[in-house]
């Protein structure tokens, strides 16, 4: 029964956090659901790294060698979380030039900015 509820959880998480990621992605789905998926998804992780940071300390006392492991892998997963998201934000910033660029093309020839 452990086992069911665990990935149950795991597979949620999973999903809030992968789904939050593609959905800053996509104009398509509205701010009002957009933004709040994000703002769980980003506690979720901040939740994940602050367990993390406490255990590697908690176990340092008893272990060094066991405690700096796991602040290691703190450090590891904190630094892909931020490459990650400065990849998307890259993305997206220049996703939103290149339509910029194409709006400003259409309006100095004439056609409507809403034609793609």
């Amino acid at each position: 029964m452990d086992d069911i509820i665990e990935f149950v959880v795991e597979f949620v998480i999973d999903l809030i956090i992968d789904g939050g990621t593609e959905l800053t992605k996509n104009k398509k789905v509205s701010k009002w659901i957009r933004y709040p998926i994000v703002i769980i998804a980003s506690l979720i992780t901040l939740a994940i790294l602050g367990l993390m940071l406490f255990v590697s300390f908690s176990i340092m006392g008893e272990s060094l060698l066991g405690g700096l492991i796991i602040l290691g892998f703190t450090l590891l997963f904190t630094g892909i979380i931020i490459y990650k998201v400065r990849k998307t934000y890259i993305e997206v910033k220049e996703e939103k030039k290149k339509e910029t660029l194409l709006d400003e093309y259409k309006e100095q020839e004439g056609i409507s900015p809403d034609l793609k």
